[in-house]
This record gives C-alpha cells, structure tokens and sequence, in this order.
C-alpha cells in the first residue's frame, strides 16, 4: 500500500502569496511565513526518495479562519490539524503522480 508521509509544512503564508522560491531555507521562519517539522523530524522541505516509485506527490493548502502566529513555528502536521481543524474555512489538493525516472 501506499505510506503518507508528509515532506513538508509550511503555514502562516500570506493570501499575497502566488508562489514559493526555489530552495526555501530550513528555517523556522522565512519572510514572516512558518516551517512545521515533517516526518523525518526536520524542518523546512525533505525531498522524496528517489527509489520510491510510482509515488504520489500531495500538495495540500488550507486557508484558516484564524492565524496560526500564535502557535508559532516548529509543528508537525499532527499538531498542526488539531490546532486549526475547527479553523480551516477551505482546502484545495494538488496531485502529481511519479511513475519512473529521477
């Protein structure tokens, strides 16, 4: 079966935003937006194995009826959905599906 891990969080990203720089630094704060931990207990992004295939790559965003400042940065994806579940007003899912190659 297929194992969810997530490679990536990031939140507090202003509705401004229309997209993300290449090589977003590992830090907990970058431009007043904020790094969770992912799966591999980091933080900032951690690509996907290059011997996992096919993989699907899941790009999730919620947009929160509140701000998440206040909880500060350093959340896993865990502590992050049961903060803001009550919060999350919408959310939208990109899906890309990697079959062979690098």
């Amino acid at each position: 079966g297929e194992t969810s891990r997530c490679h990536w969080l990031l939140y507090e990203i202003p509705y401004s935003v229309i997209g993300l720089p290449e090589g977003v630094p590992a830090a907990a704060s970058v431009s007043g937006m904020l790094q969770g931990f992912n799966d591999f207990d980091t933080i900032g992004y951690k690509a996907p194995c290059a011997e996992e295939r096919p993989l699907t790559i899941r790009f999730t965003l919620y947009a929160l009826s509140s701000s998440a400042q206040e909880a500060g940065a350093g959340l896993n994806k865990r502590q992050f959905l049961e903060l803001f579940e009550k919060d999350i007003i919408k959310s939208a899912t990109l899906e890309a599906k990697v079959e062979t190659g690098t």
